[in-house]
């Protein structure tokens, strides 16, 4: 329990019902009262102060301000008008003064209630809103995931870099690694090191971040397609200072374009082999393609 939450074990967060308040401020007087008799002798002009004004700041504090300086017209009506030798005739002096420094412990008391619960609203939203941040970046995640995106930020000056965890999962990158771009250089396929080097560098010299497709190579040995896109972040003085952008695995993309691809290329194999002609026709009446029988 923090320094904050304790406190507010005594304030209700809802104004408690009427009952409830005119009951608390009652005891605090009775407690008060019971706590001067038994400790204190009777006519004694001495501790006033501890005996009521704590009362004053339980009532203040649980039931409201409103309630506090209720009690305290009473326990100044005790004073001046005392109905038992528990109290002592105290002169107006006394009583002037007590009612000044009671008014006071209730207006403190009072400000304190009011600190306490405005602190306690502001840690319910900050906790709502780390709770509505904990699910947004949760699905932000599950999105990630269902559409192999990787998310990636350079810092332009230092070179230091920060990915998401798909990202590491695109590049088969352990996720221990630190973000750097010679990680992205070793884990791209030997074919297109040099590609993903240049695109580097156009981005730290030129401020240019170009689109481009490059293959890495998986631990597992198996290779993968990724697609890499981002864009500059500048200053206020319009210099670029940070690279971020997205990285996403088209793996089944290209061989789904790869199939299609050997398809038409089977499919021309049986046209040309076929004996008679074959043509498709665009709705215009143009020819769009014809098997080599129809050319010769």
């Amino acid at each position: 329990m923090t320094s904050v939450d304790w406190p507010l074990r005594l304030i209700p967060r809802r104004d408690p019902p009427l009952a409830q308040r005119a009951a608390i401020t009652a005891l605090a007087l009775l407690a008060a009262l019971a706590v001067r008799a038994v400790f204190l002798a009777p006519n004694s002009g001495v501790g006033i102060a501890p005996t009521f004004f704590p009362a004053l700041m339980v009532v203040s504090l649980y039931a409201g301000p409103a309630w506090g300086a209720a009690l305290l017209i009473v326990q100044t009506l005790l004073l001046a008008f005392p109905p038992s030798p528990l109290l002592a005739d105290f002169d107006r002096g006394f009583i002037v003064l007590f009612s000044v420094c009671g008014a006071m412990v209730v207006a403190m008391a009072s400000l304190l209630r009011e600190t306490l619960i405005r602190l306690n609203e502001a840690h319910e939203r900050e906790r709502e809103a780390l709770e509505d941040l904990a699910r947004a970046e949760t699905r932000l995640s599950i999105a990630q995931d269902a559409g192999g995106v990787g998310l990636w930020e350079w810092d332009l000056a230092t070179g230091a870099g920060t990915w998401s965890s798909r990202l590491y999962r695109n590049l088969g990158v352990d996720p221990s690694q630190p973000a750097r771009l010679g990680a992205v250089v070793e884990a791209a396929d030997p074919r297109d090191r040099e590609a993903v080097r240049a695109n580097f560098r156009k981005i730290r010299e030129q401020g240019v971040a170009e689109e481009m497709e490059y293959r890495v190579i998986w631990p597992d040995g198996s290779t993968r397609w990724l697609l890499t896109r981002g864009q500059l972040v500048h200053d206020a003085e319009g210099r670029a200072t940070h690279a971020v952008g997205v990285n996403i695995d088209v793996t089944a993309h290209r061989r789904a374009a790869e199939q299609l691809r050997e398809s038409e290329q089977r499919l021309r194999a049986l046209a040309d082999r076929a004996p008679c002609l074959l043509w498709v026709s665009a709705p215009a009446g143009t020819r769009e393609s014809v098997d080599e029988a129809y050319v010769h």
